[in-house]
């Protein structure tokens, strides 16, 4: 009978707890960029820099929700749905400075989530 009980409880043992963490993907931050509307190539694919999700533990699969944490400059936060999101750029003036802060929340399969540390582009306009 312990045997049994030993099996029973290690099958419904829960997954490990959900974690999650974000990063900037490629080169340095801040960038500089040599356009006001993000068609530098940057990155390959050119004109967006990229946020990194990883979620870990829990019950994949995980899926993704990118938040911006701050909305008042000239970058937009694209692929908010996605592992991967890009920020794009506009009308950014030669000397101008411009940053996106943005966090991840991961979920996985059984609806329990994990949110990363807030992550920082910075864009600096060169030319």
């Amino acid at each position: 009978m312990a045997g049994l009980l030993q099996m029973l409880v290690a099958r419904t043992a829960p997954p490990p707890s959900l974690s999650a963490s974000a990063s900037v993907i490629g080169g340095s931050v801040p960038v500089d960029i040599s356009t006001a509307s993000g068609t530098s190539d940057v990155l390959p694919g050119g004109g967006f820099r990229y946020f990194d999700a990883n979620g870990a533990g829990g019950s994949p699969p995980y899926r993704y929700r990118w938040s911006r944490q701050n909305g008042v400059n000239k970058t937009v936060l694209l692929d908010a749905d996605s592992e991967r999101a890009r920020v794009q750029w506009s009308d950014m003036v030669v000397g101008e400075y411009q940053s996106t802060t943005a966090r991840c929340e991961v979920t996985d399969a059984n609806g329990a989530t994990a949110t990363s540390s807030t992550i920082v582009i910075g864009f600096n306009r060169v030319a």
